[in-house]
C-alpha cells in the first residue's frame, strides 16, 4: 500500500493485520483483480461500485485513521476528487474497486468473440 506520509509502528502493525492475506478482516479485500498485480493500488484505475453508484476512478492516495481506511480518488467522468472511508470493523463494506484493466480485457474479449462470423445476429420479422 502506498500512502502520503509514514505510519506509526502501531498503524503499520494494524495494516499488516488487515492485509488481503490476513484472515482477520476478509471483508477488506475491496480491490479485486483477475490476476494478482501486487498491493499498490495508487495510480491505478478502477471501476468503483457502491450501493448507490458506479464509475471509473483513479486512486490517488490511501491513508489510515483507525479504525478507517480513507481512499482518495479522482472520478474520471467529472474530473473531481472525492474520498471514501472504509471501516475495518464493518463486516460488509459498501464499496468495491474492480481493476479497470480487467474490465477492459473482458469487454475486448466479448467484442472479439461477437465479431466472429458465426455470431452474427439474425432477426426474424
Amino acid at each position: 500500500m502506498q500512502h502520503s506520509k509514514p505510519f506509526s509502528l502501531a498503524t503499520e502493525e494494524f495494516l499488516d493485520g488487515i492485509s488481503p492475506v490476513s484472515v482477520k478482516c476478509p471483508q477488506l479485500q475491496v480491490f479485486l483483480h483477475r490476476k494478482r498485480e501486487g498491493s499498490n493500488a495508487t495510480g491505478h484505475e478502477f471501476l468503483m461500485v457502491t450501493d448507490c453508484s458506479f464509475g471509473k476512478v483513479k486512486i490517488l492516495d490511501i491513508s489510515v485513521e483507525e479504525p478507517e481506511i480513507i481512499i482518495e480518488f479522482r472520478d474520471c467522468a467529472v474530473d473531481q476528487v472525492g474520498n471514501i472511508r472504509i471501516n475495518v470493523c464493518d463486516p460488509s463494506p459498501r464499496v468495491l474497486f474492480i481493476s479497470w484493466r480487467d474490465v477492459r480485457e473482458m469487454v475486448i474479449a466479448e467484442i472479439n468473440h461477437k465479431s466472429e462470423p458465426d455470431d452474427l445476429l439474425e432477426f426474424e420479422f
